[in-house]
């Protein structure tokens, strides 16, 4: 759970560059989205019974 935490800490900065960069808003905004869907593959992982830890959850790491 603390790993989940931590990756929706990152989305929540992502969303906040996201505000405040207005020339770079898409970018933090599509950052943001993809720890959302870390978030969403490790929530699915446990759920499964096991943590994995594909090429996305490396890349983010």
């Amino acid at each position: 759970m603390t790993r989940v935490l931590s990756l929706r800490d990152q989305e929540a900065v992502c969303r906040e560059r996201a505000q405040r960069d207005g020339e770079r808003r898409a970018f933090w905004s599509a950052e943001a989205e993809a720890w959302q869907r870390v978030v969403r593959d490790e929530i699915a992982a446990a759920f499964r019974g096991g943590l994995r830890r594909g090429p996305e959850l490396e890349r983010m790491a």
